[in-house]
């Protein structure tokens, strides 16, 4: 069998005083759907945020292809795993299309705009999730339906090979839920892309 692409072992995260996530071990292999459930302050999120190297376990190690993700630059983690909220609000105005550039960031040379890769990248993001019609349009402007599919295309953008998923149709009506993950699922299937999610709603399991 292969080897997990990304993994924990015994890894523990506090705050303060409050043990957030205890003693877990887990290998998430390459192209494969994990889905994470558990009842709420259960630690799911902050599992996830600990994968994607936004915060740093206070025991254990997190490891993408054996390497601590410590040891990965930053700009490579960017490449390899994007991350999705449950709700992404810019603070600042910005377009549709604006936004999803900047999940090309870590692809781009640090002096030059885009190039014909990016512009790949991010029309077939937005085409991918169904947003193109809104490319031009503020975020700020958008229903929540509409911004989640807008804050999946940024996230596709990165074109990683991880994607962590955050209970990302929360905020969504059922109808809506189900065209982003039948997104994610495409990406899934016929990609390989590497899936996690965490979920609290086991229907949509």
């Amino acid at each position: 069998m292969n080897a997990p692409i990304l993994e924990t072992r015994d890894l523990t995260i506090r705050f303060g005083g409050q043990l957030a996530v205890s003693g877990v071990t887990c290998g998430f292999y390459p192209g494969s759907l994990t889905a994470i459930v558990g009842p709420n302050g259960a630690g799911k999120s902050t599992l996830l945020q600990v994968l994607a190297g936004l915060v740093e376990p206070s025991r254990g190690t997190v490891t993408l292809d054996g390497i601590a993700l410590r040891n990965h630059r930053r700009r490579d983690l960017a490449r390899r795993i994007a991350w999705l909220p449950q709700r992404l609000d810019p603070a600042f105005d910005i377009t549709v299309e604006g936004l999803v550039a900047l999940g090309r960031t870590a692809h781009r040379s640090l002096w030059g705009g885009d190039d014909d890769a990016d512009r790949r990248a991010i029309d077939g993001a937005l085409a991918a999730t169904d947003t193109t019609e809104f490319r031009d349009r503020l975020v700020q402007e958008l229903s929540g339906g509409e911004r989640q599919r807008v804050a999946l295309a940024m996230s596709l953008a990165q074109a990683p090979q991880v994607l962590l998923l955050d209970e990302p149709t929360t905020h969504l009506d059922p109808a809506h839920a189900q065209g982003l993950l039948d997104v994610v699922a495409r990406k899934h299937r016929d990609e390989g892309l590497t899936v996690v999610a965490v979920f609290h709603d086991l229907n949509q399991i």
